[in-house]
């Protein structure tokens, strides 16, 4: 191998995350290559599917409030440069039984100057008349919709080839390593060997796999979701054209009618722990689909409480809740961006601008305080 690296910088996983974090570096005129252990769009992490939820309310978390002007700009940029239309705007529901949560979602949002309005219980009775919130208020996210995750997915790559980035698929990391000329060697099982400056590793559920051989690990979870689709009584019976999220306990959220017609896209958000993406057996977890189905029973009554269409995807939980975005403890060649707990798919086009920047020690605009690794750090124990 030449001493000289072919690369500027390798990204490591091509899902949502390490694409668009390929996509901000060749912004930058790098050579970049980006490696997919995987063939480009599969369905066996978190980045796959036909409805995501993009919004600009965030409650508390400003951190994430903060990023979602540009997220929305860039996203409007890809499907303009490649003229696939994946994100429809719906309009939102953030509905609470607790009058506090309203509170602090509503001055969120008209702090950051965003269109919304608060709907008190006769309100959204009326004009959303297939749910059942008696005696709950919402709050209603002009801005809100839903991302076709694949055809978004998609996009992002017909972007970087066209920006002449180097996408090698069905191609798993096996090795790397730093070496005393300060690049770094990667390896991977098709026997491809490859050297560059930096390394970024969005790999979803598989980042322990990859960083604990380099001596650390990171306290996140993963957890295999189950995804239902429940179908409609009739025709009519349930014309909810908006996203909407129940913001108390149960956590759960839910679609318009879109990818399987006549059914509906309701969900917990949470999943059931498990030991190793490779091993996942996508079986449903039965507690969780009855706790949806009493829900739907209870609220959204046009809709059968059993579901006909199962799937499943992988969250990868950080103990917060907040990202993973830093550099690897211990190196200036290797950055992390993980721990994405089931929402950050709307949030990937500056996650990647803040890894691009994390690799290239480039300013981002973004405070990077909230999701330094040092927070949930543990060194492993091998």
């Amino acid at each position: 191998m030449s001493s000289l690296p072919e690369f500027d910088v390798a990204v490591i996983g091509a899902g949502i995350m390490g694409s668009f974090t390929a996509y901000h570096l060749a912004a930058k005129k790098l050579r970049v290559l980006l490696i997919e252990q995987f063939e480009l769009g599969h369905s066996k992490g978190s980045s796959h599917g036909a409805s995501r939820i993009i919004r600009y309310a965030y409650g508390p978390n400003r951190e994430f409030t903060a990023m979602m002007p540009e997220c929305y700009r860039i996203w409007d940029d890809v499907a303009r440069d490649t003229g696939l239309q994946f994100l429809s705007v719906t309009g939102g529901l953030l509905i609470s039984d607790i009058r506090e949560n309203i509170d602090v979602w509503e001055r969120s949002m008209i702090s950051d100057g965003q269109l919304c309005r608060r709907l008190n219980s006769v309100e959204l009775a009326r004009e959303f008349p297939s749910l059942r919130f008696p005696g709950c208020q919402a709050i209603k996210d002009e801005a809100a919709g839903v991302l076709n995750a694949d055809l978004a997915l998609q996009a992002v790559h017909l972007r970087l080839v066209a920006m002449g980035v180097t996408i090698r698929d069905n191609d798993k990391l096996v090795s790397l390593n730093e070496t005393k000329e300060n690049h770094v060697d990667l390896q991977t099982d098709s026997g491809r060997v490859y050297r560059t400056d930096k390394v970024v590793l969005t790999v979803g559920s598989w980042i322990n796999k990859l960083i604990r051989p380099l001596g650390s690990q990171l306290p996140v979870t993963v957890e295999q979701v189950t995804v239902n689709y429940w179908r409609k009584l009739s025709r009519h019976s349930y014309t909810s054209p908006v996203v909407a999220i129940f913001i108390s306990d149960p956590h759960i959220y839910w679609f318009p009618e879109s990818e399987h017609p006549g059914y509906v896209k309701v969900m917990l958000h949470a999943g059931c722990p498990i030991t190793d993406p490779d091993t996942r057996d996508g079986r449903p977890s039965l507690t969780q689909t009855e706790l949806v189905g009493s829900f739907i029973k209870e609220h959204l009554p046009g809709l059968e409480s059993s579901p006909s269409i199962v799937e499943s995807c992988l969250y990868t939980v950080s103990p917060d809740g907040y990202y993973v975005l830093d550099c690897l403890p211990g190196s200036r060649n290797i950055v992390v961006g993980a721990g994405f707990s089931g929402h950050g798919f709307k949030c990937a086009p500056v996650v990647g601008k803040i890894l691009a920047g994390l690799a290239t020690g480039s300013e981002t605009g973004y405070d990077n305080k909230p999701f330094r690794f040092e927070r949930v750090y543990h060194k492993s124990r091998m």
